[in-house]
């Protein structure tokens, strides 16, 4: 899926709407960035208890990937509430680390 196009329907569902142009009190901004806390926090304690469990945590990587989903529409609803789009975010942050680190042989990678 588009980054972009993914942001724009997470916005379709966005319980806070910016209301910037009429004397917000900030929630519309607060709500997003403590959702990426709070969905941070949720996977750090799947990967505790993958730690601790090991293979007995048999929906490790479903827990992650929900968690993972979660982060990217706060991610999203962020970038849109300062009128960024995600897709550009995304290509800056790779080109961002592309010049500080350059390619890495990844063995074959994961994909």
């Amino acid at each position: 899926m588009n980054l972009n196009t993914y942001q724009r329907q997470a916005q379709e569902t966005d319980r806070v709407p910016s209301r910037r142009k009429g004397g917000d009190t900030g929630a519309d901004l607060v709500v997003p960035l403590l959702g990426l806390a709070g969905e941070t926090g949720e996977l750090l304690s799947e990967y505790k208890k993958h730690l601790r469990d090991g293979d007995s945590h048999l929906l490790f990587r479903e827990r992650v990937s929900e968690e993972l989903g979660d982060l990217l529409w706060y991610v999203a609803n962020v970038a849109a509430k300062f009128d960024l789009k995600l897709g550009d975010v995304a290509q800056a942050n790779l080109k961002k680390t592309r010049d500080r680190w350059g390619p890495q042989d990844t063995g074959g990678g994961c994909f």
